[in-house]
């Protein structure tokens, strides 16, 4: 019967508005984080710098063939390259050198058409930034090495990368 009375007492402080003191006490909390979401520029993105953001690449090799890819450079230094034939992703760092060029550099695993681990690719390339900051041109070399850390080829190769903004969404 005590638990029957605890529920009826709730019931009448709800029924007054007393339980809805807490959803007020809320609301301060929830009209500063719409501003500061209001904050927040419209498209959500902050101008770039450098080489920071997200790109799309082709990627050209002394042979003729092409590779398309999509990669990402951090604030941090930090680079991500997927490629689109192989199903890969490489990791790696990039740093500016200079004030629209860069060099990246990343690891690739390369896989066997069983899905085995085959060996790894080691990429180099230098980076030259248009002016407004949307393309770059690379140049550099992959190294592929096999398990056992041989080298099995050293391939030189270009990079053609545009920017990836909302507008290509």
């Amino acid at each position: 019967m005590a638990k029957n009375s605890f529920w009826s007492r709730r019931a009448i402080l709800k029924g007054m508005g007393i339980a809805s003191i807490g959803t007020l006490a809320a609301l301060p909390t929830l009209s500063m984080a719409k501003e500061s979401y209001a904050s927040i520029p419209s498209k959500g993105r902050n101008k770039q710098k450098g080489a920071v953001g997200s790109w799309s690449f082709i990627i050209s090799f002394a042979n003729g063939s092409q590779d398309r890819s999509l990669g990402a450079f951090t604030s941090n230094g930090i680079t991500i390259i997927t490629n689109e034939r192989t199903k890969s992703t490489g990791f790696g760092v990039w740093e500016s050198t200079g004030s629209n060029t860069f060099t990246y550099k990343f690891r690739e695993p390369i896989y066997e058409p069983n899905g085995n681990l085959a060996g790894e690719v080691y990429v180099v390339q230098d980076a030259n930034l248009n002016e407004i900051i949307d393309e770059f041109n690379s140049t550099g070399k992959g190294t592929v090495y096999d398990l056992k850390g041989n080298i099995i080829a050293v391939e030189n190769t270009t990079a053609q990368a545009t920017r990836i903004r909302n507008e290509n969404f």
